[in-house]
């Protein structure tokens, strides 16, 4: 699938505030990517380069996967650095981080 084809992809992230689940985010890949001020470079075909702040770190992740694993992967190191309990899911992935 292309980089066009996952950015229209739903998406839903929640977070856990205080013990309350929370909708952190509800639509596309490309808009959360926007919202979040993570950025997203193409270097060429199936590299990509992110790069994701949070507070005061930012962290440069580099991947030579296809793009819909690569954004999945940025968005886990973004909810993970944020240090709340998240969960993430799109289509059949769900993913929770943070959780023990």
């Amino acid at each position: 699938m292309d980089k066009e084809y996952w950015e229209q992809r739903y998406m839903e992230v929640y977070w856990w505030n205080f013990g309350k689940r929370t909708l952190d985010y509800k639509g596309d890949y490309a808009g959360f990517l926007r919202a979040k001020g993570i950025e997203v470079e193409e270097v060429e075909s199936h590299h990509y380069r992110f790069r994701i702040s949070v507070s005061s770190a930012t962290v440069s992740l580099e991947t030579f996967c296809g793009y819909c694993h690569a954004v999945d992967e940025a968005i886990l190191i973004f909810l993970t650095l944020l240090g709340d309990k998240a969960t993430f899911s799109s289509g059949p992935r769900n993913y929770h981080v943070n959780w023990r």
